[in-house]
């Protein structure tokens, strides 16, 4: 790459007139450079489907993997690498409810009604589970509650007992390189070469 350094007649050239010409002529051909035969190369970073996480640098599927399970919790700290919450289940509640069910006679007609009982859902209980340490959940502040996709990481010392370390991952991403080189075979000598 050809560097051309000029100055004003009758004013010797400072050093660092020199350097900033020379740092200004590179940075203006260094792209023109680019486009010529060299070959240009690009790298672009794609996060690859939600549901492919990385726990302790293991790639998983969490729609597939039996490691991975919903969970609900009441967050209660938020620190910086993570995030101290109580679990939780809900159970249904139930109700006795009674219906009329028509009693049908052998000529498909309506002889009366009985009264069947049965089982409604009015509610659901909340039901505590055990306290967990958890990792890689973004934005999240405490007395939230939370439902979330994570996996059995460990375990953790907290206030003198031991709790589990669930982790939600964290994203995949792939390093995409591409570049300019040219895609049709280039004629050399006798010989055709391909590029690589």
């Amino acid at each position: 790459m050809p560097v051309t350094l000029t100055w004003r007649v009758g004013q010797p050239p400072s050093r660092y007139r020199l350097v900033n010409k020379f740092l200004l002529t590179w940075l203006v051909t260094l792209p023109a450079y680019g486009q010529g035969n060299a070959p240009l190369v690009q790298t672009n970073f794609v996060e690859a489907a939600p549901n492919f996480r990385k726990v302790n640098g293991k790639l998983y599927n969490t729609s597939r993997s039996v490691l991975w399970q919903d969970y609900k919790g009441d967050i209660l700290n938020v620190d910086t690498n993570g995030m101290l919450l109580s679990t939780f289940t809900e159970k249904p509640v139930y109700q006795a409810a009674s219906t009329s069910v028509p009693i049908i006679g052998p000529r498909k007609e309506t002889l009366g009604y009985r009264q069947e009982v049965t089982k409604v859902q009015v509610d659901t209980k909340k039901v505590d589970g055990p306290k967990c340490f958890l990792r890689n959940y973004p934005n999240a502040l405490p007395g939230q509650t939370i439902t979330f996709r994570a996996m059995r990481a460990g375990t953790s010392s907290y206030s003198g007992s031991v709790i589990d370390v669930l982790d939600c991952g964290v994203p995949n991403v792939a390093a995409v390189v591409t570049t300019n080189r040219p895609s049709k075979p280039v004629q050399s000598g006798n010989k055709v070469a391909t590029p690589k």
